[in-house]
């Protein structure tokens, strides 16, 4: 949400309060009306609105959607950030049929190569889907509240065989590498094959290999880097909340409080694999 050539660093409250401000006139506006307010939780009223916000036309909000951009190799690591959360996993049964699934904690969890794991209950669509099609396609949503009210729709527990995006007015967007689909809608995709599953429990723990990804071109930078007021993260608060999400997209620099070798050979790697993006 900061401007940028703004340092992500901790700021005093007023300058902190007036860059919020002057977001307003440049941030896309989402469903929850624009920026999350200032520090003292107080709404502010953006004064323009743009295309995906609540107030468009769907048509409209859907010719105005942003070109996918195909990912090199080096850059998927850096798109699927936070490296974890909420997630519509996509997957095909034996005979084409699509199924979708809404998961709270989708997770990075290998950087080379790119590996993401979720965990379903064993008797779910998704996991029969999956030994007959080792396949899925995972769509990253964004923080606004209309795209997150489907995401809902979507994990609601429909009969096998019935197309949950269709249920909630989402769209499917053939997949570059695999045969479960992109949901249009969602900013960021990673298509996998299933690199191995695992039961326990009554759940099974599914990693995928990405082969593939895209991006909305607006949502990343010159780098490939997120540009996080437009890819807006979001994460779920548990089934305890209902129906209560957050926003994960306002990063922030922190000073490291260890500066021995270990903290240099930290920068070191990471410098190497932003290098090497």
């Amino acid at each position: 949400m900061l401007r940028k050539g703004v340092e992500l660093r901790y700021l005093a409250r007023g300058e902190r309060e007036a860059i919020y401000r002057s977001t307003l006139e440049t941030c896309p506006a989402d469903g929850f009306g624009g920026p999350l307010g200032d520090i003292r939780g107080n709404r502010l009223r953006p004064r323009r609105m743009y295309p995906g916000s609540h107030r468009d036309r769907s048509k409209e909000a859907f010719r105005m959607r942003p070109e996918k951009l195909d990912l090199d190799e080096r850059h998927w690591d850096r798109v699927f950030a936070p490296s974890s959360g909420v997630a519509i996993v996509t997957t095909c049964d034996g005979d084409g049929r699509i199924n979708a699934a809404a998961y709270g904690s989708c997770t990075r969890v290998s950087h080379n190569p790119v590996e993401i794991a979720f965990t379903a209950y064993t008797e779910y669509d998704t996991v029969a889907n999956l030994a007959a099609v080792p396949e899925f396609t995972v769509n990253l949503p964004r923080f606004d509240k209309a795209v997150l009210a489907k995401v809902q729709t979507v994990g609601l527990p429909f009969a096998r065989g019935v197309n949950e995006l269709d249920k909630a007015g989402l769209t499917a967007l053939a997949a570059t590498a695999v045969r479960p689909p992109r949901v249009a809608e969602c900013p960021r995709h990673f298509e996998c094959t299933v690199a191995w599953t695992r039961e326990w429990d009554g759940r099974v723990m599914v990693v995928g290999r990405v082969v593939a990804a895209s991006v909305d071109a607006d949502c990343v930078d010159a780098g490939k880097f997120i540009v996080w007021d437009r890819a807006k993260p979001v994460h779920t608060c548990g089934a305890p909340y209902i129906d209560l999400f957050v926003p994960a997209f306002e990063p922030v620099a922190v000073e490291p409080s260890w500066h021995g070798p270990e903290r240099q050979a930290y920068e070191e790697n990471a410098r190497k694999i932003r290098e090497e993006g």
